[in-house]
């Protein structure tokens, strides 16, 4: 798309386009899309999702755009609850590998995005492992920007020390609070969580619970 030589009316945007444009900019991306269903959600990731994965690489909103137009990232759905490019819906396969092969930091360490990506939890809980110290993180340089990462070593050492309660609780097959309610009687309780420091999610030690069974 070329961006319009007309004076912007508003100042705050850098580029001006024509609203005929951007029609047909979107209907080549979405031609052939199938809409997005509510039950296909699970393994799928947002645009927005996407973009904050990416820009953790150094990458800007015009690098997304470029890899979705030259299908190095492809649109696996379309959202019709969104507009414009929001609407655009990744699996997070696709997103996973396109981030294995664009690391910012090396094969040997991780940025908090990518951990999000590997150990499948909400960013948010990553970020406060991170500020309670519970995963061991490093900063490092990486395209001119100071990141926080994590070291593939530390993290196998996290997944090796900690497991997440509500994974503990689907695997005995019973509900989180029931779970932790009958752990508690054993003296067995998390580590970190809502109740214990303000954590976001409970995390207890592997080692506390790795013969505990469905007899709970």
């Amino acid at each position: 798309m070329i961006p319009l030589e007309e004076k912007i009316p508003q100042p705050q945007y850098r580029w001006s386009f024509s609203k005929k444009q951007v029609t047909k900019f979107l209907e080549q991306i979405f031609t052939g899309i199938l809409q997005l269903e509510e039950k296909q959600k699970t393994h799928l990731a947002s645009f927005d999702a996407a973009l904050r994965t990416l820009t953790s690489l150094g990458l800007t909103l015009g690098d997304l755009v470029k890899t979705i137009t030259s299908h190095r990232l492809i649109v696996r759905m379309r959202d019709c609850t969104k507009t414009g490019l929001k609407q655009c819906m990744f699996d997070k396969v696709d997103v996973e590998s396109y981030v294995a092969k664009n690391s910012l930091v090396g094969p040997d360490f991780l940025t908090l995005p990518e951990v999000t990506l590997s150990l499948k939890l909400k960013e948010q809980v990553v970020y406060d492992l991170a500020n309670q110290r519970i995963l061991s993180t490093q900063l490092k340089r990486g395209r001119g920007r100071t990141l926080l990462t994590v070291h593939v070593n530390d993290l196998r050492k996290f997944t090796q020390l900690y497991v997440p309660g509500a994974a503990l609780a689907r695997k005995l097959k019973t509900s989180p609070r029931s779970m932790m309610q009958q752990l508690a009687k054993r003296n067995i309780n998390p580590v970190t969580g809502p109740r214990v420091d303000g954590g976001r999610q409970y995390f207890y030690l592997v080692e506390q619970v790795r013969d505990i069974t469905s007899d709970i």
